[in-house]
């Protein structure tokens, strides 16, 4: 089903295809005035909306835009908004950048008429829907498709289920762009309850001499190896994920941000210890003066400090520093079961108020990687021999002052086996070396000392993939460029549902080979 909006609004319809409305000589947008009215001449603002947001900035190309929000309320209530209006226009020319629509339709609005006794099923909603879309005189240059990949069934749904849901993606040279979507939510009686649109403007990468898709198909076949892991369950349950999900388009290539990463292969992950350093306690019984003894020890603070407990197991220490408007503080929490560290935060910028930050070179990764698993072996010593690095790379902090941190990950492991949704991430200064932040999601659960996998590792990569159609589209990278991927898509046919760190997508039992939802129970139908 192809959707094109009428062209109605010459004006808006130039903006949109990145044709300024100005002669060659106007310099754009002038002054936050003229944005706002060059804002308010889209259609789909309505006279009644109220401005609430404005702003000007950079966006990730480095031009300068200017971003509006408007609200319109219900006409017996301004508690809730009845409808939300954000515009993104780029200064040098007045184009458009990004579009965000969302609003509840009255019955006033519209012209809506009922669809009478006709019974409502979900074909005869797509039908109703896509008359309105086109009925919208937006001068978009969009070309709305009826999306045929059905979302979670824990996902975007309203709270009243006799709602149709009607969705809608993007096509650009006849490509899926799942990152722009209209979703229409349909009355039983065929009228329109509310809408949702999100556009954003290109320039979208030319698809010319692009991997076919037959070799994309080729090279999901033949690379396509399955992660084993532990749900995180009460009773836990050894599961085949799939792993491979996304390619480039222009070399066939596995992009590491688009897939899980570190890459899991054959074999099992090593955890930083080989040996248990102290046993997992789940009844350590610390008393206060012990645990705030261990949260002073361990931030390393010898001199004068004030110390306060808002809650039990945290711990807050204030210490004074030669800045008298400053002083610095670090919070510890602490699990009361286990003793061990839960997080740990510290106020300021890493270099501010640091003796150490002299202008000396940064510390290395190396030396960043020691002070981390040090940390762990003191502050977490019962997972020390549980955690695997995942992930280690070098940030920056905002701010006025901003400066350089690395940022580790650790996934908990059982036998070499990942753990679902069990890790930790260490913050560190790459100035100093201080831990700047630490956050724990471990839990006290025990898993089996020996795996047991029946399901091959070939078997589990064959059954996972025939879930998958391989789909084309255009994606939006960390560098704000529209590039091309092969992407894999569940078939409309396969049921969704949450599995935590995972997304919506089944899992495999390693053991007894069958389909498994987030409880852990097998699927049915």
């Amino acid at each position: 089903m192809k959707i094109t909006i009428g062209l109605k609004w010459l004006l808006v319809l130039m903006m949109v295809f990145g044709v300024a409305p100005v002669s060659a000589s106007d310099p754009g947008i002038r002054s936050k005035e003229e944005a706002l009215k060059r804002a308010l001449e889209f259609p789909f603002v309505p006279d009644d909306a109220v401005l609430t947001y404005s702003a000007q900035s950079k966006d990730a190309k480095g031009d300068t835009v200017w971003d509006f929000t408007l609200q319109r309320s219900y006409p017996d209530s301004e508690d809730f908004p009845a409808g939300s209006y954000s515009v993104r226009l780029r200064s040098s020319d007045g184009a458009p950048r990004q579009l965000s629509v969302s609003d509840k339709v009255l019955d006033r609005e519209y012209g809506q008429q009922p669809a009478g006794d006709s019974k409502m099923d979900a074909a005869k909603a797509a039908e109703i829907a896509g008359t309105f879309i086109r009925g919208l005189d937006w001068g978009l240059d969009a070309d709305w498709r009826l999306n045929p990949y059905p979302d979670s069934d824990s996902g975007n749904v309203p709270d009243d289920r006799s709602k149709f849901r009607v969705s809608f993606v993007r096509f650009v040279n006849g490509i899926r762009f799942p990152g722009d979507g209209f979703i229409v939510y349909v009355n039983p009686d065929g009228t329109i309850f509310s809408y949702a649109m999100n556009w954003s403007a290109g320039p979208f990468a030319d698809p010319i001499g692009i991997v076919t898709q037959s070799k994309a198909e080729q090279i999901f076949r033949n690379n396509s190896r399955p992660v084993l892991y532990y749900l995180n369950l009460e009773k836990p349950k050894l599961v085949y994920g799939q792993y491979l999900h996304t390619l480039s388009a222009k070399d066939g290539n596995p992009p590491p941000e688009w897939n899980f990463n570190p890459y899991p292969g054959s074999g099992k992950w090593k955890p930083i210890v080989s040996k248990p350093l102290a046993p997992l306690i789940t009844n350590a019984k610390l008393t206060d003066k012990q645990m705030r003894e261990k949260a002073r020890r361990l931030l390393g603070i010898a001199g004068p400090h004030k110390v306060s407990n808002p809650s039990p197991g945290f711990y807050r220490f204030s210490v004074a520093t030669k800045d008298p408007k400053y002083t610095l503080v670090m919070d510890v929490i602490y699990n009361l079961n286990t003793g061990q560290v839960e997080s740990l935060g510290r106020n300021g910028n890493c270099y501010d108020y640091d003796p150490k930050s002299t202008g000396k070179a940064e510390i290395g990764e190396n030396k960043a990687r020691q002070i981390s698993e040090a940390f762990i072996k003191t502050a977490m010593p019962a997972y020390a021999d549980k955690l695997k690095e995942t992930d280690f790379r070098k940030n920056s902090t905002g701010g006025t002052k901003p400066c350089s941190i690395y940022i580790l990950s650790y996934n908990r492991v059982a036998d070499g086996i990942a753990v679902a949704d069990e890790t930790v991430q260490i913050v560190i200064s790459a100035g100093n070396g201080t831990i700047q932040a630490v956050e724990s999601s471990l839990s006290q659960r025990s898993y089996p000392a020996k795996a047991t996998v029946k399901i091959s590792e070939d078997e589990a990569a064959k059954k996972l993939l025939s879930l998958y159609d391989v789909v084309l589209t255009y994606q939006r990278t960390s560098a704000g460029s529209l590039e091309l991927f092969y992407t894999l898509m569940l078939k409309p046919s396969v049921p969704r549902f949450n599995n935590g760190r995972y997304g919506f997508e089944p899992v495999l039992d390693a053991g007894s080979g069958a389909w498994l939802n987030m409880d852990g129970d097998p699927v049915k139908g």
